[in-house]
């Protein structure tokens, strides 16, 4: 039997097919499970989730780490309702009906009901819009309110709003108090739908973070309106974990 699945690899591999197991994949194609296996994070207790629109991440993070509470963040309304009643069964997901930014505060926000691209940023074409008011918190002002000591997996996701996130944990991030963070990113100039790989790559840097990783990697390659982008893992150097 391992001799006929030895052969149906190869011939698989010859025709540009890989298998792999989901439970245990290679380093660099799933960014939780090089979290879980290839960091010296030995357990993940708090995850925050930001832009979780219905919960598409939070869901599998859950699962891949049921000992954490996962704090999903979506401010826009039809969205957070949908996140609701997809994780009312899963008991680690704390839904805020909240956006994470900079500053705390109030924003009136263009939003296009049932879509994943909703952004805090100011957006050309309006036309597919309606406007709504969403409440912002800081990162920094989440862990006080919430008693977070350790934020263990922050992941990202706002359309080009990341680097106001990740400035409103300035106090989290100057206290090394962040392990993992997951931004999706772009390296295209002219892309402004995502946040530029180098600006938070240099924010970072300077909190003695690396980038461990890309994932997503076929949004890189393709034409769209949308533009072109990939997730980067950025890890504490503390919690590297040297693996020839």
């Amino acid at each position: 039997m391992s001799m006929m699945k030895s052969i149906t690899k190869k011939t698989l591999r010859s025709m540009g097919v890989e298998l792999i197991r989901s439970s245990s994949p290679p380093l660099g194609v799933c960014w939780m499970s090089d979290i879980a296996t290839r960091t010296k994070i030995n357990k993940v207790t708090t995850i925050l989730d930001v832009g979780a629109n219905i919960g598409q991440t939070s869901l599998p993070l859950a699962k891949r780490f049921p000992d954490s509470t996962v704090h999903a963040f979506e401010p826009t309304q039809a969205a957070y309702t949908q996140l609701c009643t997809n994780c009312v069964d899963t008991k680690n997901i704390k839904a805020h009906h909240l956006a994470i930014g900079d500053a705390p505060g109030e924003l009136n926000i263009l939003s296009v009901p049932n879509a994943t691209t909703n952004t805090l940023r100011t957006v050309a074409n309006t036309s597919k819009h309606t406007q709504e008011i969403v409440t912002i918190a800081t990162i920094d002002q989440v862990c006080q309110e919430h008693h977070i000591d350790q934020i263990d997996i922050l992941k990202s996701d706002t359309e080009g709003y990341d680097l106001q996130v990740l400035k409103g944990a300035s106090q989290t991030l100057t206290s090394n108090r962040i392990r993992a963070i997951v931004v999706e990113v772009t390296f295209d100039k002219l892309n402004s739908n995502q946040s530029d790989f180098f600006t938070i790559h240099q924010l970072l840097s300077d909190h003695d973070f690396v980038c461990a990783g890309f994932y997503s990697l076929k949004y890189l390659m393709r034409e769209s309106p949308h533009g072109a982008f990939c997730d980067a893992l950025f890890l504490q150097r503390s919690i590297l974990r040297y693996e020839p």
